[in-house]
């Protein structure tokens, strides 16, 4: 029975632990803005949510 309850213990710190670890940050609007127009697009910031990255398509030249 104390073993049980000793796993049971180990068990939960390790999922609180998990819980707990750090996310990886996702892209920021710089690092979108320099890749868009690192492969010819046009950014076009926005006030209310993240800008978007616009491609010209070939034909319309």
């Amino acid at each position: 029975m104390v073993t049980m309850t000793v796993r049971l213990v180990c068990g939960l710190l390790l999922l609180l632990a998990s819980g707990c670890a750090a996310t990886p940050k996702g892209y920021t609007e710089r690092d979108l803005r320099s890749r868009c127009e690192n492969t010819g697009g046009r950014w076009h910031a926005a006030v209310a949510r993240e800008g978007f990255c616009e491609y010209q398509s070939p034909g319309m030249i």
